[in-house]
């Protein structure tokens, strides 16, 4: 339990007293500037097609399967370039 102590202070007292306890607590911050995350960068389905050397027909197996999302805009397919090269690297594997 907290004890409670009333004492009178100036308004330049209560002045500095806030100033220095607002001082702590921005230094305890991490004020340092973040990059923002970078875009992802989508491939088309000719690009994934070169990058694995794969026919068409693997590609679209490896989607059903789920080793390669695909993501559809209009009647594109495009691919994250982020998890293709991690399906790369489970292909290695």
């Amino acid at each position: 339990m907290q004890q409670q102590v009333f004492t009178s202070l100036t308004a330049e007292e209560l002045s500095s007293i806030v100033k220095q306890a607002v001082r702590e607590e921005i230094s305890r911050l991490d004020l340092t500037p973040h990059q923002p995350e970078p875009e992802e960068t989508l491939l088309t389905r000719k690009q994934v097609l070169e990058m694995f050397d794969i026919h068409a027909s693997t590609l679209v197996k490896w989607q059903n399967e789920g080793r390669i999302k695909v993501y559809k805009m209009k009647s594109k397919n495009f691919y994250k370039r982020s998890e293709v090269m991690a399906s790369l690297i489970e292909k290695q594997a």
